[in-house]
């Protein structure tokens, strides 16, 4: 049984103070009529609404959107979200869909630690989809979960391509990603309308360049400038800017058809690492090409640098971004069905994009102010 041909009033949204779920709840707000109802943690429920207003502020938006945002005072890794009996049947029957955007993103932590959110989140989320009248799941997942699909004999990750344990890398948080995909579509098979949403690296917002510091390319990016030196590397990976990516979720669940379909809301062409460590330049970071093994000389030489510590810490997932061999280095990921249902396709994630993310973080203390910044003005505008 599904309910998607049913009026969707209300929805859940877990993740909300996230960097993707700040978003989609922003789109939510703008985009649809919904009652969203957004599942945060804190020690209060006064000081879960807290984390949530200041999220929404941060993004820009208005006053009276967030007026219509109805905090859950609640953690979605516990049974029924941590809710009394009576709070959790009541949320469940107004409640019409659920997007689950609520994950702990670590590329160092391993499966084992990182389950709890992400594998036993899922399936409380799935729990709560099924309780009482069935809801439509709209679940964020990872292209990640294929980082070793190549390796494994895939040489294109289409929409309808199923996560496997051979496509998997070594990294926690891809390996327990995988698994809530493989939860949400045994769910699916089982009847319950659910939808897969699977990006890439989800880049900083076209519009200000703002993103978390502790993304992986960013960490990639803070070391490059800050030794001064760039790896001569093959490395590509699909991505898009988060608000595309949240665009993309909000606008595909509204279809009609969204039910057991898998999306991916991606730009048509990767992103070449090279390409970025030529941008960098570009905006007037000097860095000198070496390779892939001076590259990490250089790192250990200099573990006294932060981002040269982190990076080493990081060395699988920073070896995927780089291509460090043939098994590192993504299939190639179809996206054609997503922009045909989508009707759109994201920015471009060219110069002009990369330097909004350099400014931001530089404005914010992330990165050093380039020594020569380019007065091109074409850099500027896309």
């Amino acid at each position: 049984m599904t309910r998607t041909s049913e009026p969707v009033r209300n929805v859940l949204l877990t993740g909300a103070t996230g960097f993707l779920g700040g978003h989609v709840c922003l789109e939510l707000l703008r985009r649809t009529g919904t009652g969203v109802h957004c599942l945060v943690r804190g020690k209060s429920g006064a000081g879960a609404r807290r984390r949530l207003v200041e999220r929404l502020a941060e993004l820009g938006a208005e006053p009276e959107l967030t007026r219509r945002v109805t905090t859950v005072h609640g953690d979605f890794t516990r049974p029924r979200f941590g809710l009394g009996a009576a709070d959790y049947d009541a949320l469940a029957e107004r409640v019409d869909a659920v997007y689950h955007c609520g994950a702990w993103v670590s590329m160092v932590a391993d499966r084992a630690r990182l389950a709890p959110a992400n594998v036993v989140g899922t399936e409380v989320a799935i729990a709560f989809a099924r309780h009482g009248r069935p809801k439509h799941l709209h679940h964020v997942s990872t292209l990640a979960a294929f980082g070793s699909a190549r390796a494994a004999g895939v040489g294109t990750i289409e929409e309808s391509t199923a996560p496997k344990e051979e496509y998997a890398c070594g990294i926690g948080y891809a390996r327990s990603k995988l698994a809530a995909e493989q939860l949400v579509r045994a769910a699916g098979a089982a009847g319950l309308p659910v939808t897969v949403h699977r990006p890439g690296i989800i880049l900083g917002d076209s519009r200000t360049g703002a993103c978390p510091e502790g993304d992986v390319e960013v960490r990639l990016i803070r070391a490059a400038v800050e030794t001064g030196l760039a790896p001569v590397c093959p490395g590509r990976f699909p991505a898009a800017p988060v608000d595309f990516v949240a665009r993309a979720i909000v606008s595909l669940s509204q279809r009609p058809d969204a039910a057991g379909r898998t999306f991916h809301p991606v730009h048509p062409t990767p992103v070449a690492t090279a390409d970025i460590f030529a941008h960098a330049r570009a905006f007037g970071y000097e860095l000198s090409e070496v390779t892939l093994d001076e590259w990490d000389a250089a790192l250990r030489e200099r573990l006294a640098l932060p981002s040269a510590f982190v990076v080493l810490a990081l060395s699988e997932a920073i070896s995927h971004l780089l291509g460090r061999t043939p098994g590192h280095l993504l299939p190639e990921v179809a996206c054609a069905e997503t922009t045909r249902a989508l009707g759109e396709t994201s920015p471009d994630l060219d110069r002009a994009h990369f330097f909004r993310i350099f400014r931001h973080l530089a404005d914010a203390g992330r990165l050093p102010e380039p020594r020569a910044m380019t007065r091109e003005p074409s850099a500027w505008s896309s």
